[in-house]
């Protein structure tokens, strides 16, 4: 284990439920704002182990990384769905479209979950990156059904990445424009063969967990925090 003023940097040999324990007193002795946990055998099973016993003292979000050459076919390919990309500068109405699907979609739900100044954290993170964002939109029959944000950024191990900070999917469209729009994720991500990405993953965010998984990233890493010192 080694630590800074802010961070502790920890390499056990998996994720536990022992380990968050051990990661919170340790906050509250040391008054740090979040661990880097890098574990020997990081596993989707041992996170399924923690979504089960329901631990909320923490905020835990995963490192999901893969790079584009090594991504699983998703989806099927459909000629109704249109991706438009946006480079930064962002213009107004994709930086108003994001953050707006961003708080009803990220910030509302997870209310029931994490503390005010922990999601006007996330809702600033948002704002200062936005320079450096870049945005894909989906659309099907001329409606906006998909957003794809992304932002340069590094990893736990220090080596850049492409950060996902944010993907959104429609709710309650059929079956098969949902898989369109997998299909076009997973189009643009491994048309960039050698760019390694990252997406970041909250313990409780199963969906997400899972479309990640099945695209074929794996949780390398995890940041752990407290709320109560964001």
């Amino acid at each position: 284990m080694s630590s800074s003023a802010e961070t502790v940097h920890i390499k056990p040999p998996r994720y536990s439920i022992e380990m968050i324990n051990e990661l919170s007193d340790l906050a509250r002795k040391t008054a740090y704002r979040w661990a880097v946990v890098q574990p020997d055998q990081p596993s989707t099973a041992d996170i399924e182990k923690l979504v089960a016993r329901g631990n909320t003292n923490v905020v835990i979000q995963f490192g999901f990384i893969a790079e584009g050459k090594n991504l699983a076919h998703i989806g099927q390919p459909s000629n109704r769905c249109i991706k438009t990309c946006f480079a930064p500068p962002l213009p107004d109405e994709v930086q108003t479209f994001y953050k707006e699907n961003f708080h009803e979609y990220f910030i509302k739900p997870w209310s029931r979950v994490w503390d005010a100044p922990t999601l006007r954290w996330f809702s600033q993170s948002v704002q200062d990156l936005m320079p450096v964002t870049a945005c894909k939109v989906y659309k099907i029959d001329g409606r906006a059904v998909g957003l794809q944000a992304e932002f340069p950024h590094t990893d736990a191990f220090g080596r850049p990445v492409t950060q996902i900070g944010w993907i959104w999917i429609r709710q309650g469209l059929p079956k098969e424009d949902r898989a369109s729009i997998h299909n076009a994720v997973f189009s643009d991500l491994s048309s960039r063969p050698e760019t390694r990405f990252q997406a970041g993953i909250h313990l409780f965010n199963i969906r997400s967990r899972r479309f990640f998984s099945k695209l074929g990233f794996q949780p390398l890493c995890a940041h752990v925090y407290l709320p109560s010192l964001r």
